[in-house]
């Protein structure tokens, strides 16, 4: 099987955030935006070739930086079936960071080099925003991803608003494929707010763990695109939103990942379907353990029985705080209607 590595170099923090680009000369994806990377020869170790493609395709030399600043953080190895248009290949992606922009200049497979703000970034080759929205997902304080490697790299405005990472106030957890955001999502986050105003709520694109993931998973969509999106339509102050779980190859349970952060008063906001299958999750009682509350957002179920399957989940933690929310003009509105009409 053919081996790639990619180079998702970053420089600069907070809204001056921008990551190294280049405009591919050849197909597959010829003229489209994507990392530095390419093949790896024989023998050839992933990171010697992505410093060596890196160089080739923007004259960027990370080696002969001193004092050296170019710690190579490895990403996720991607390997799923389609992820590639020429065929089966593995890619070993590197996350690193300089202090400021260097010169670049496309040449080799690139047409073009460019640093471009992470908030101007739109449509990528490959899955190079699957791997994009991994890679911001480190930067991300409080997270079980974040990386202290990076503590002095500040996420941009767009996607970390006014929020902090050490704090007793609650967190409030909002996640979903989102595939696509729509009116719903966003009037459930409205209300959350108005009902916790002191709260930080985080909305987590993921994929659901119920849902089979294959080969088609991808189908050549752009996750940072989706993203961005969901970015740019949520302008309320105290809402942040996550990427380092959107376009995972593998599904990832919740248990997985909230067991892992630092924060201490959680919170899920959910739908009230979901409220009758989470007994179902893996490790739910360990889940419901760590949670403090659940938010239920009124869908589909009458309130009574609501009711009902609230008193068996308080039988795994009583002191759990659920709440139902109130009913909104939006909360027929299913993404998976949407992407069906």
């Amino acid at each position: 099987m053919k081996k790639t590595a990619d180079a998702f170099v970053l420089t600069g923090s907070k809204n001056q955030l921008k990551i190294l680009l280049i405009k591919r000369k050849n197909d597959p994806y010829k003229g489209s935006w994507a990392f530095p990377g390419g093949f790896i020869e024989k023998d050839e170790r992933p990171i010697d070739a992505c410093y060596r493609e890196l160089f080739e395709e923007t004259g960027l030399d990370l080696t002969k930086l001193q004092p050296n600043p170019n710690f190579a953080y490895p990403l996720l190895i991607r390997k799923k079936k389609g992820r590639d248009p020429r065929g089966p290949v593995i890619t070993y992606p590197y996350l690193f960071w300089i202090p400021k922009p260097l010169e670049v200049a496309g040449a080799d497979d690139a047409e073009q080099a460019s640093w471009v703000a992470i908030d101007q970034v739109d449509e990528l080759a490959f899955d190079h925003g699957a791997i994009l929205c991994e890679a911001l997902g480190l930067l991300f304080p409080g997270m079980h991803s974040y990386q202290e490697h990076f503590k002095d790299v500040k996420l941009p405005q767009l996607m970390l608003k006014n929020f902090q990472a050490e704090t007793s106030a609650p967190i409030i957890f909002f996640g979903g494929s989102f595939n696509p955001w729509h009116e719903g999502h966003e009037k459930c986050v409205e209300l959350c707010t108005k009902q916790f105003p002191n709260s930080s709520i985080i909305i987590i694109p993921d994929t659901n763990p119920w849902k089979e993931i294959n080969g088609t998973l991808h189908r050549h969509r752009c996750f940072w695109s989706g993203f961005h999106s969901i970015c740019k339509k949520m302008k309320l102050p105290n809402v942040s939103i996550y990427p380092g779980l959107w376009g995972m190859e593998e599904a990832v349970h919740v248990i997985d990942w909230i067991d892992k952060t630092n924060f201490l008063n959680i919170r899920l906001l959910i739908g009230d379907d979901v409220l009758f299958d989470i007994l179902k999750w893996k490790d739910s009682t360990r889940l419901l353990t760590i949670l403090k509350g659940l938010l239920v957002v009124p869908r589909i179920h009458e309130f009574t029985d609501l009711q009902d399957i609230s008193l068996d989940i308080l039988k795994v933690n009583p002191q759990l705080e659920i709440e139902v929310l109130p009913q909104h003009e939006f909360q027929d509105i299913s993404s998976t209607k949407l992407r069906d009409s």
